[in-house]
């Protein structure tokens, strides 16, 4: 069992480099402080990643022995459950992460691929497996699972119990910037805090509880799970892990054959989140990437519609025949730039061997901002007979949502 506590105040950093961090925090999330501050500070969802899935690595020569130990054992715990890969960084590696043990307090500098050296720290108390595959979870480009857009269904955030320093810890993310692909929230996550994370010196009982429950049926449905007490990927890390690094199915009995077909419909309340003009309307189009067993990508984009809050497309996306794992749709604004700004939403789905209808991918916990649309994956045989197939469906779903008009309006 091992009880993660982080000690920012113990990190060598000045009160002006706490609140740069916290500033740059702040526009990852689409909340700058100040609005003069260059959006291209934030990146898409996929610029990220670590190239052919693969983390370069070098480790310091005063890293100890038991700990450089700890950090093989760690990257082979991820070897062994995903597709990604650690190699040692050569002479001419530019992107690398470079263990260290030179401060204190357990950190990665970076979320994801920043491009250069990038480094994680682990001290002496820092000695943990558990730690250790947290802390290459960030580098790998995971935020904290409490951090997710929906966590307030899940957990409730104390923060009377912290100190206003430690406030940006529990941020919450913004849906343009984490894609929990598909997964539901994760009380055995190798990235969740533990219940008192940050909590007050000096604090007994209850007023230690930084993270409370708010869940209970769904925490008992998943095991009541320790949380925060971290001893390995759970089930949802590695699917999150697959998905996000688009990972090649692991077994034959994986993924649907067909061709995958999306009926995009229409959006609700397409407000840009990074937008500080109230008055531009999104212009907003959506990209559909499937994965298939292979890992391999295919990329479909909707038309453009202009200026509409509540843009209606009724368009086919086509993806091919293959055998299909997941499908990430995501909603972008031209009026807004550069791309990393633009894209307003990103959630991911699991294909269906059954046509799915009116499917909803949501900007936030409420869905009060979304995009409806239905997917199905076409028996190749049948969709080689000809596009009518596609046309006649189209047809029938037009006549009932024209019915379902004339219901409510009369």
């Amino acid at each position: 069992m091992i009880f993660k506590y982080y000690n920012f105040s113990s990190l060598p950093i000045s009160k002006e480099q706490l609140r740069d961090y916290m500033e740059r925090m702040d526009r990852a999330n689409g909340n700058s402080r100040d609005q003069n501050v260059s959006r291209a500070a934030i990146v898409d969802l996929e610029s990220n990643l670590w190239m052919d899935r693969t983390l370069r690595f070098k480790i310091d020569n005063a890293v100890p022995q038991q700990t450089k130990t700890l950090i093989h054992r760690a990257m082979r715990h991820w070897q062994e459950n995903t597709c990604l890969k650690f190699i040692q960084a050569s002479t001419h590696t530019q992107d690398y992460v470079k263990f260290v043990n030179r401060y204190n307090g357990c950190f990665s500098t970076h979320v994801g691929r920043e491009g250069g050296i990038q480094y994680i720290n682990l001290p002496f108390d820092c000695n943990h497996l558990g730690i250790v595959i947290h802390e290459i979870g960030h580098a790998l480009g995971f935020w904290h699972e409490q951090s997710r857009p929906d966590r307030d269904r899940y957990v409730r955030v104390n923060l009377n119990n912290t100190s206003p320093l430690n406030w940006f810890n529990f941020l919450k993310m913004r849906d343009s910037v984490v894609d929990h692909q598909g997964s539901h929230y994760d009380y055995g996550s190798i990235m969740h805090y533990h219940l008192n994370s940050f909590s007050k010196p000096g604090c007994t009982g209850s007023d230690c509880i930084t993270l409370s429950i708010s869940n209970t049926s769904e925490y008992v449905r998943q095991g009541s799970p320790l949380v925060g007490w971290w001893q390995n990927l759970s089930d949802q890390d590695i699917l999150q892990t697959n998905r996000f690094y688009s990972c090649p199915c692991r077994s034959r009995n994986e993924g649907i054959y067909g061709n995958l077909t999306i009926f995009l419909r229409h959006g609700s309340n397409l407000f840009n989140p990074h937008n500080t003009d109230p008055s531009v309307f999104p212009t907003a189009y959506v990209t559909v990437t499937a994965v298939d067993c292979n890992g391999l990508k295919t990329v479909r984009n909707s038309q453009t519609i202009q200026n509409k809050v509540n843009p209606r497309w009724d368009e086919w996306l086509v993806m091919g025949v293959r055998t299909w794992q997941f499908f990430r749709i995501r909603v972008w604004d031209q009026q807004i730039t550069p791309s990393s700004q633009s894209l307003t939403m990103s959630q991911t789905f699991t294909v269906s061997s059954t046509p799915k209808m009116r499917e909803k991918n949501c900007h936030n916990s409420d869905c009060t901002n979304f995009v409806v649309f239905d997917h199905e994956v076409v028996p190749s045989a049948n969709f080689r007979k000809g596009s009518s197939i596609l046309h006649k469906r189209t047809y029938v779903t037009c006549l009932l949502l024209n019915l379902l008009d004339t219901l409510v309006l009369h």
